[in-house]
This record gives C-alpha cells, sequence and structure tokens, in this order.
C-alpha cells in the first residue's frame, strides 16, 4: 500500500508535534518506507486563528494491500497517534475546526477509491489546499523518477 499522508500542527511547537508524529508513524510501520517533503506554513483552513499551520506531507509504502480494510486500519492506527500525541480533540462540540497540536489526513492511497462513513479517498477537499497539493506533485514526481 503507498498511502499519502498530511500531517499539520498550529499549536504550540508546531514542527516539533509534526516531527513527532512522523517518527511514530515509522515506529508504527518499522518495516515501511517513508518519503517526506520539508515543512510548509500555511494558513488554517476552514476557520479563523491567529495561529499558522506547520504542514507535512509524507509517502508511507507498506507491504498491506490497497484494500479498504486496510484504509480503516490505516486511519485507526493514525487517530491512536494523534491521541498519543495530543489529548486536544481537533474540533469543537459543534464540529467546527480548532488549533490543534496534530492532525494527520490520509489524502490518498495509491489503488483506491473508497466512500465510507468514517473515510472518503481521495481526500475530498484535498485539491483546495495548497499546502497538500504542492507537497503531493513533489511525492508523486519523486516517485516516478525514482
Amino acid at each position: 500500500m503507498i498511502a499519502y499522508l498530511c500531517l499539520g500542527s498550529n499549536m504550540g511547537d508546531a514542527r516539533a508535534f509534526v516531527e513527532e508524529g512522523v517518527r511514530r508513524i515509522a515506529l508504527a510501520w518499522p518495516a515501511a518506507r517513508i518519503v517526506r517533503t520539508e515543512p510548509v506554513v500555511s494558513e488554517p483552513w476552514g476557520y479563523d486563528s491567529g495561529n499558522l499551520f506547520v504542514n507535512l506531507t509524507i509517502r508511507l509504502e507498506t507491504s498491506a494491500d490497497a484494500t479498504e480494510q486496510e484504509a480503516i486500519a490505516l486511519l485507526d492506527r493514525l487517530q491512536a497517534i494523534e491521541r498519543e500525541i495530543s489529548s486536544i480533540p481537533h474540533r469543537n462540540a459543534d464540529g467546527t475546526y480548532r488549533d490543534r497540536e496534530i492532525d494527520i489526513d490520509i489524502i490518498a492511497i495509491e489503488g483506491l477509491r473508497m466512500r465510507h462513513p468514517r473515510l472518503t479517498l481521495p481526500h475530498p477537499r484535498a485539491a483546495e489546499r495548497a499546502f497538500v497539493t504542492i507537497p503531493m506533485q513533489e511525492l508523486t514526481a519523486a516517485r516516478l523518477l525514482s
């Protein structure tokens, strides 16, 4: 399975939270290959905040098959990593976005399109976010050229 993930943070030492996310992903999949982009800074998306985001995109290459079941298992593990790093919820009680220490989104899994109550792939709003599209271009170009 080749999964593209975007990690973001806009609280505290945002760069350290994002780097910790990458470190824990590497620990969770020790046999995986991880290719990463450099962190980029972006405005909050979908809500107002004075805190800028640090975002980093990775390509996670594992031996798992690109199936819906594996995608949900990946989502479950990534959400567990988010909870290990931060106890602050990603959204307010009314469902709106808020500042957060860590957010890990699955942007796409090569060869998989899905609509599940918990996960839609590719990510339905990824194309609207330059902090996702530009790093994704880097990662896919790197894959094609390697």
